[in-house]
């Protein structure tokens, strides 16, 4: 749905640039450069709250036949992150940092928002020469802008306080070189929450995931397995020469 309205704001701004000649070469410049300014948003006006977040996970117990089975120690119960999830994980508090991912990605949405702005300084004297590009850059600008706006939309859901793990599954989507994920997860007062959330990437070799969510608005949520522009890494245990040395008998 996001898509749609930003393919019909493109079209707008196209359509009033040909009826509106006095102001056609700010407003194609405008559209041209807001992805770029959309990044910079994202990077300055709208910083991380945390860059390490604390998960507990809970015990997992399976449920067969209506009777409750304590997992084997040792056995794996799903992947999470490229790490599996074995009952000696569980228990106890795990560390994840949060940092961007893909910057070639970030770097080719400015890219062609500069390239844009220089196409349109050389042709916006003449509408019928500017008349393909306008046509083809209708299609490129949203699905670019979608990205930008896509960058601001993790930034913001990323500075969310409720953290939970959840399960998740992806599948082929109607919209092109997107995906769709689907998670659930189960917030502080048991209550089950989830939805779907499209995304250019997905990590499938992963069926759980951590999950971002306002503690206020449990529905308004955002899985990690669907981040674009940024991940999750594992802030492994560091055993410090203290705990090596030997301690002397009380």
């Amino acid at each position: 749905m996001r898509s749609v309205r930003v393919f019909v704001l493109g079209v707008v701004g196209l359509v009033a640039a040909f009826l509106i000649p006095a102001v056609q070469g700010y407003l194609l410049s405008a559209m041209a450069i807001s992805p770029l300014v959309l990044l910079v948003v994202g990077q300055f006006w709208l910083p991380y709250s945390k860059r390490i977040i604390q998960v507990w996970f809970n015990p997992i117990v399976l449920e067969l036949d209506a009777e409750l089975i304590s997992p084997e120690p040792g056995t794996p119960f799903g992947r999470l992150n490229g790490k599996n999830l074995t009952y000696s994980l569980f228990k106890q508090w795990h560390e994840f940092e949060i940092v961007t991912h893909r910057f070639w990605l970030l770097a080719g949405i400015g890219l062609s928002s500069l390239a844009a702005v220089w196409l349109i300084s050389l042709i916006k004297e003449s509408l019928s020469l500017g008349f393909g590009y306008y046509y083809v850059s209708c299609f490129t600008w949203t699905f670019v802008i979608s990205l930008a706006m896509r960058w601001i939309f993790e930034r913001r859901m990323l500075r969310l306080e409720g953290v939970s793990m959840g399960s998740f599954s992806a599948k082929t989507y109607t919209k092109p070189a997107y995906r769709q994920i689907l998670y659930h997860f189960v917030d502080p007062e048991g209550h089950y929450r989830g939805g779907c959330l499209d995304s250019v990437f997905c990590d499938e070799s992963d069926d759980m995931t951590i999950i971002f969510y306002d503690e206020n608005n449990p529905d308004r949520s955002i899985p990690a397995s669907a981040l674009m522009f940024h991940k999750l890494v594992w802030k492994e245990k560091e055993t410090s020469q203290n705990d090596l040395a030997p301690r002397r008998p009380e």
